[in-house]
């Protein structure tokens, strides 16, 4: 989408302290020397450094059609989960006795939509990681609108945005209504902390970029789809809600 020119050039000398930029706590020590004192903070720079500049040769070379592909994803899971708020509304604020709502939201039926609603949601956060990687920001970095400015503004995240105020309201019905989730939903931050821990030379996900963990079993398992690895929920969200091919590479 449109929206102010980012300079990843400006990103990337702030996230690792290149070109002489100062970081918010003062001025970057050199990489040698902080490695003397700090080498697991100098290995972490050096870390999102080398996926920073990994992802914009992808982005700009044989990934070239993912902008349009990452457009599309959050524009359809920000569609559903408004979809899933304003539903799940309606029936909190229904003629619906308490028993009556208590039975709707606890049947297996809407649980299993909630449900496919969270790996919608769990898509989108994979990708909002990897934009993160790809400005540099510090890992702790939350994506929240008051901290939009942080994310540059970026047009294309701020449907990412609508979808987690969705969803912060999904949540709170079911609360309210006595159903609570349980679901092992990472935040943006807790993604790009437990990735950023990964081997540089681990797979990507096709679609989110994100490196592949061997460890998980569930919807971020790895998974092969014409030949390419996917994290299963990418995978099944895009053949579901986008296209029944894989999503292209190749400009």
């Amino acid at each position: 989408g449109k929206g102010t020119e980012i300079s990843f050039l400006t990103c990337f000398d702030q996230g690792v302290g290149a070109g002489g930029t100062a970081s918010k706590q003062g001025a970057w020590l050199p990489i040698d020397e902080q490695m003397k004192i700090d080498p697991d903070g100098a290995n972490d720079r050096l870390c999102r450094a080398k996926r920073c500049v990994s992802l914009h040769k992808m982005l700009t070379s044989s990934h070239k059609k993912h902008g349009v592909h990452w457009e599309k994803t959050i524009a359809a899971a920000k569609g559903d989960v408004l979809n899933g708020k304003i539903m799940l509304e309606k029936l909190e604020n229904g003629q619906f006795s308490q028993n009556e709502k208590v039975l709707i939201i606890k049947s297996d039926e809407l649980l299993r939509y909630v449900h496919s609603l969270a790996e919608q949601v769990r898509v989108v956060r994979s990708i909002i990681s990897t934009i993160g990687d790809l400005l540099c920001l510090d890992e702790s970095v939350d994506f929240k609108r008051e901290v939009f400015s942080t994310w540059n503004e970026m047009a294309l995240l701020s449907g990412g945005l609508d979808m987690e105020e969705s969803w912060s309201v999904i949540q709170d019905v079911l609360s309210r209504c006595g159903t609570p989730l349980s679901l092992n939903l990472e935040s943006v931050p807790e993604v790009r902390s437990r990735t950023a821990k990964l081997k540089p030379d681990d797979s990507l996900c096709l679609l989110t970029l994100q490196p592949l963990d061997g460890n998980h079993t569930d919807t971020r398992a790895r998974v092969s789809w014409a030949g390419k690895p996917y994290l299963a929920c990418a995978a099944n969200f895009w053949s579901n809600k986008i296209d029944s091919s894989p999503p292209s590479i190749v400009s």
